[in-house]
């Protein structure tokens, strides 16, 4: 999936703005900037943009299509923070995340306590059952460490937070 990406980001870079820049007839010096930000890249990041065109190439036509479509949808901007990144991973924690979202929407009484409410009323109680189950859980982690905690840990540093909660973690 990360290679399909890959040269998702490799067409929207290159192919597509070629194709659009040589269809409305505009100077060809936008292309020749875009092949000399190519041609500065290291030996080897150019070469995996081949082997990744080369990849979309082999594709069926259809499944060319698709890609360029989701490619389109997703936009250049999000293609470029996920080149580089392991997509399965990010997979796993977002189904790991929805999985937890809808264990909380259980507790609170499952999808027929929100059956009556509105798209957006039930998506704010959702999204405030989540937030208050992580403030209960961090407040929990917390008392672990010591009585107290969580005023003098709201004031830490990023780092020395990030250290407390793994420390609580494996007291438990």
């Amino acid at each position: 999936m990360r290679r399909l990406l890959l040269a998702l980001l490799v067409f929207v870079a290159v192919a597509a703005p070629a194709a659009s820049i040589a269809r409305a007839g505009d100077d060809a010096g936008a292309l020749r900037r875009r092949l000399e930000i190519i041609r500065k890249l290291p030996p080897e990041e150019q070469q995996r943009l081949r082997e990744a065109l080369a990849r979309f190439r082999s594709l069926p036509a259809a499944e060319q299509q698709k890609l360029r479509r989701r490619a389109a949808r997703v936009g250049p901007d999000r293609l470029r923070e996920l080149v580089g990144r392991n997509v399965e991973r990010l997979r796993r924690r977002n189904a790991a995340l929805r999985r937890e979202r809808e264990e909380i929407v259980r507790l609170l009484g499952g999808a027929e306590r929100f059956a009556g409410l509105s798209n957006v009323e039930r998506r704010y109680l959702v999204s405030l059952g989540v937030r208050s189950f992580q403030k209960h859980i961090r407040r929990s982690l917390l008392d672990i460490a010591g009585p107290g905690e969580m005023n003098a840990f709201s004031r830490l540093p990023r780092t020395e937070r990030k250290a407390k909660l793994e420390a609580a973690v494996r007291q438990l």
